[in-house]
């Protein structure tokens, strides 16, 4: 795809085991002892909605991959709310023992924060703080299926890495992130304006 920074192998496959699997961005890495697989990232930053989705597949995806990161020993940043694919996500990574960053605006913790919060959660003071600690604490970015605000952030780091901000790898692949998600639509207008 002509917008990625940089995506790693696919591992392909259907459905959400397919979804979690080709999330590996590069998470390939020599085994260790108690079957766990290592991976060469010790923090990742994943993208995604404060809503569920339509899609079960979503939801299972979002659980696939906070499993897959546990298995790796990888740690999780994400946007901080305990609802959603959000929340999916960052139970599974904590439920299996790995560490989980949250950040998120004070002003969105009363509508994305229900219950106990997971893991540590650092309150920002605005979005602009939240994308730029996310980014900071993350050694490479995963999207899942989100709104708009999720669709913005993973631009925001591909630009940050297309203008040489950082070199950390993102995955845009679409049989991830854009396949049956709302910002499908979006991706050819954005690569035409790339292209340009």
């Amino acid at each position: 795809m002509a917008m990625d920074a940089a995506v790693a192998e696919k591992t392909g496959g259907g459905g959400a085991a397919g979804v979690a699997a080709g999330a590996q961005v590069g998470l390939n890495g020599g085994g260790v002892g108690g079957g766990e697989r290592r991976s060469r990232f010790h923090r990742i930053c994943v993208y995604c909605g404060s809503a569920k989705g339509r899609k079960p597949s979503y939801q299972d995806a979002a659980v696939e991959l906070g499993k897959e990161l546990v298995e790796r020993g990888i740690d999780l940043v994400y946007g901080g709310g305990s609802i959603g694919l959000m929340g999916l996500v960052s139970h599974a990574v904590h439920d299996g023992g790995r560490h989980v960053i949250g950040v998120i605006p004070r002003s969105l913790m009363p509508r994305e924060v229900t219950g106990e919060p997971v893991g540590e959660v650092r309150a920002v003071s605005g979005m602009h703080e939240r994308k730029a600690e996310m980014a900071r604490f993350a050694d490479a970015f995963i999207a899942l299926p989100g709104g708009y605000g999720t669709l913005e952030e993973v631009l925001e780091v591909i630009t940050w890495a297309q203008l040489g901000i950082h070199r950390k790898p993102v995955t845009t692949d679409p049989d991830i992130y854009l396949v049956g998600s709302k910002q499908k639509k979006m991706l050819p207008i954005v690569e035409h304006h790339v292209r340009r």
